[in-house]
């Protein structure tokens, strides 16, 4: 009988301590600003173009990933990713190619608000133009 009211207790325990805090936990929210390339904007000439802006967010954030679509296969023109812990980053990002031939593109940026899989996502849809 003791051992059954101690292993009743122990479960108690275990179920009762195991709870998850959320009193700790703010709810997101934040902003991806882009200043270039703008939404339709068209790259003309060169292998490089820069992308410039902001990400701001009211807690720590886990880092960002810029790619650069190309909109007519959908193959990866530019990937980088920046795993850094901060409320805010400055986008100041040079995007080397080799496109040849005018081209739809598709920018993704993608932050990773915490390792829970909550994210925050800007899309930018402009133009090359060689």
């Amino acid at each position: 009988m003791k051992y059954t009211i101690s292993l009743f207790a122990l479960l108690a325990i275990t179920l009762f301590s195991c709870k998850k805090d959320d009193e700790d936990h703010v709810d997101f929210s934040g902003s991806i600003s882009v200043t270039a390339p703008a939404a339709n904007d068209t790259i003309t000439g060169g292998n490089t173009f820069m992308v410039t802006g902001s990400i701001t967010g009211n807690t720590e954030m886990h880092g960002n990933m810029i790619t650069v679509y190309n909109q007519n296969d959908q193959s990866v023109v530019y990937s980088n990713t920046l795993d850094s812990h901060s409320d805010a980053y400055t986008l100041n990002e040079t995007v080397t190619h080799t496109l040849t031939a005018a081209t739809p593109l598709r920018l993704v940026i993608e932050v990773e608000v915490d390792h829970d899989g909550e994210s925050l996502t800007k899309e930018v849809l402009f133009q090359y133009q060689p």
